[in-house]
């Protein structure tokens, strides 16, 4: 087989994996098992948590590189590029087809911006209520929830940067958390915030991290925990921000 055409194989299913949430020993053992099940057995994968380097261990010295700089969660792409995986391991599909079926997923569109609003704001309500807060609590957790995924899905659009989506995110959330409790909405802050920043949480990348730390990856999984922990300052930036400046020019929040 032609060491380009596996490379561009195993380069895009690492791309689309790396760019929607995979960990990373997964895209390491999926590209290892592509590779081998194409007749390299000498092939070498690393990668980083925004980096794929890939090394087929020929005499010519075949190898690729590839930049993955947007990172997003679509665990539907990443099932769907491990059972391709599994479909060209098993010689069920040959690699023209596995090549198209990937390409075909990277194309994917992601769901719909209502479905995402819809279920953000259905997150919040439902997190607000497990932290003990009343109805009126969860319906204005739920507002939250609509409003900061219009936000940082349009900052997304734009390419801002991570943390700045994320400040504008708490920003926005306690915002309009102070507006809705002085408009007479809800009656506990702490659980409306509690609710209201769960979408914003970085859970998956630090669930990651850690599972890339046990399996003795201490670049990624190192990389991944400090990602984690500047999103959780960007978030707690943001909030803290808008209460101090709130409290500054109209006094405490009416509850």
């Amino acid at each position: 087989m032609e060491h380009n055409q596996a490379l561009s194989i195993a380069l895009l299913a690492g791309e689309i994996m790396l760019a929607n949430g995979a960990e990373t020993h997964r895209i390491e053992d999926t590209l290892k098992r592509i590779l081998l099940s194409l007749g390299f057995a000498r092939a070498e994968t690393f990668v980083t948590a925004t980096g794929i380097f890939v090394s087929l261990g020929n005499e010519s010295g075949s190898s690729g590189i590839k930049r993955v700089n947007a990172r997003s969660y679509h665990m539907q792409k990443i099932a769907r590029v491990n059972e391709v995986s599994r479909q060209l391991t098993a010689g069920k599909i040959t690699p023209a087809l596995a090549m198209e079926a990937l390409e075909t997923i990277a194309l994917m569109p992601p769901y719909k911006l209502w479905i995402r609003m819809l279920c953000s704001g259905i997150a919040c309500f439902c997190f607000c209520l497990m932290f003990g807060g009343g109805l009126s609590d969860c319906g204005a957790a739920f507002i939250n929830g609509v409003i900061v995924c219009a936000v940082t899905n349009y900052l997304n659009g734009r390419y801002v940067s991570s943390f700045l989506t994320n400040l504008f995110g708490g920003a926005v959330i306690s915002g309009i958390t102070v507006a809705l409790l002085n408009a007479g909405l809800g009656h506990s802050m702490e659980n409306i915030i509690f609710g209201a920043i769960m979408p914003l949480v970085p859970g998956i990348t630090m669930t990651n991290g850690i599972r890339d730390i046990l399996e003795g990856d201490f670049l990624s999984g190192g990389s991944r925990m400090a990602e984690a922990l500047i999103i959780a300052v960007a978030i707690a930036v943001g909030i803290g921000t808008v209460l101090q400046l709130w409290a500054a020019f109209f006094g405490s929040v009416t509850i």
